[in-house]
């Protein structure tokens, strides 16, 4: 349940429960009869375990950025110890060093199916004129967590600067070039549904959880708020296996251009945890992010105040904006009740 308090004040980044939930590979019930094993000595009664992501899924070579000054491209995606790997090859077409990033803090803008994703990390630094390959790593344990098994559609957020830190009397040039994000259909596209919640089913399939050691406090799968296109369609309370409590938001990004939510002013039960903005999530166009802020760190200060073993309302201040920056909900004072 949420409550909506306007905010006077219209001024206003990827987080701690990681550790112990993204850390270990999630899972999800499967159940097998002896019918398969045909008549074999070995009944198996039941199984239950780790659904593995599906690896007979590959690209075609896909260019994803060519501007005058580089060019990027995708050549394959392989499986290695249940995780993705996309293979990429950028060319530096200019006579000054330009760097090549995804998947930073600075500019996170990966997605695979409908989920914006932490992993898929890039930096290349290319001298003038110069090739380069590389792979992005997409970690299973992320995906599992996120509900997904096979992967339809891949996005990678790709920022192009100027790489250029002079010496003596030569200018340093770290000026932007470009940044997009660009989209890589699989062969599995056409069998993935990009409209089904399958964070939801995870976070609430115990063994998921209790691979990781961690546990579900709290869930809400209401909603409650939308504004210009932006909806908030789950809440959760989770803790990890280092007793860490970690609050998620699931957020929705109904826009044709990517948008940036933002999260501060973090209250817990009434008590006011931080002041200013704690974190903030790239989203693009008709994806969800999944926020989190951990109730831990965020009450460290406050900690003999507030028991998160007892968390019935979290606050905070939400707003979002464009690519340009142009403000697209005016930040407003949300609760969420447990």
């Amino acid at each position: 349940m949420i409550k909506v308090r306007s905010l006077i004040c219209v001024t206003a980044l990827v987080a701690i429960v990681c550790a112990g939930v993204f850390g270990i590979s999630g899972c999800s019930s499967q159940q097998s009869s002896g019918d398969a094993n045909q008549g074999s000595a070995v009944k198996v009664k039941s199984q239950e375990g780790f659904s593995p992501l599906d690896t007979n899924i590959s690209i075609e070579e896909t260019t994803l950025m060519d501007i005058p000054e580089a060019t990027v491209v995708a050549n394959s995606l392989t499986f290695k110890n249940d995780n993705a790997y996309v293979e990429v090859t950028a060319t530096n077409k200019t006579d000054t060093k330009i760097s090549i990033n995804a998947g930073t803090m600075g500019y996170s803008g990966n997605f695979v199916n409908n989920y914006m994703v932490t992993s898929g990390y890039l930096g290349l630094e290319l001298e003038p004129l110069e090739t380069k390959s590389d792979e992005l790593y997409f970690n299973g344990s992320e995906l599992h967590l996120l509900g997904i098994d096979k992967i339809g559609e891949i996005g990678l957020g790709l920022n192009v600067k100027y790489n250029e830190f002079g010496s003596g009397s030569v200018e340093m040039n770290l000026d932007g070039i470009a940044k997009d994000i660009a989209s890589i259909r699989t062969s599995a596209y056409d069998s993935v549904d990009m409209n089904t919640d399958t964070y939801q089913d995870s976070i609430n399939n115990n063994l998921v959880l209790s691979a990781t050691g961690a546990s579900l406090l709290a869930f809400d799968g209401n909603g409650g708020f939308e504004q210009s296109g932006i909806s908030v369609k789950s809440i959760c309370l989770v803790k990890n296996k280092d007793e860490e409590v970690t609050f998620f938001l699931e957020i929705q990004n109904n826009n044709e251009t990517t948008i940036m939510a933002t999260a501060g002013d973090v209250s817990v039960n009434g008590v006011m945890a931080y002041e200013g903005l704690w974190t903030s999530e790239t989203i693009a166009p008709g994806k969800t992010a999944i926020m989190d802020i951990s109730l831990t760190n965020v009450t460290d200060s406050i900690s003999d105040q507030v028991d998160l073993n007892d968390v019935s309302t979290v606050g905070l201040d939400f707003g979002a904006s464009d690519a340009q920056s142009n403000t697209i909900v005016v930040p407003v004072e949300l609760e969420f009740n447990f």
